[in-house]
């Protein structure tokens, strides 16, 4: 089994974007989308048109301390640690 890793990322060029990257069969890729689940759905779509299957596991991770605090519905500042 393959690993591959999609990482999800603002856009700093456009923060109203996100960015999946991700490398795979030794290409690096990147694609862009409006909202964090259409920038997975389209690495995704990607990863398969370049034969991607059963045979690889995909982690995806999201890097955006303000996301990920939303998520867990904390309001600490970021990059403080939970106790």
């Amino acid at each position: 089994m393959s690993d591959v890793t999609v990482e999800i990322v603002r856009d700093p060029e456009a923060r109203e974007f996100w960015l999946a990257r991700f490398s795979f069969e030794g290409r690096s890729f990147t694609t862009q989308g409006r909202s964090v689940r259409e920038a997975r759905r389209m690495a995704g779509e990607l990863l398969r048109a370049e034969g991607a299957g059963r045979g690889h596991h995909v982690a995806i991770v999201l890097h955006d301390d303000a996301t990920v605090a939303q998520l867990l519905g904390q309001s600490a500042k970021l990059g403080a640690t939970e106790r």
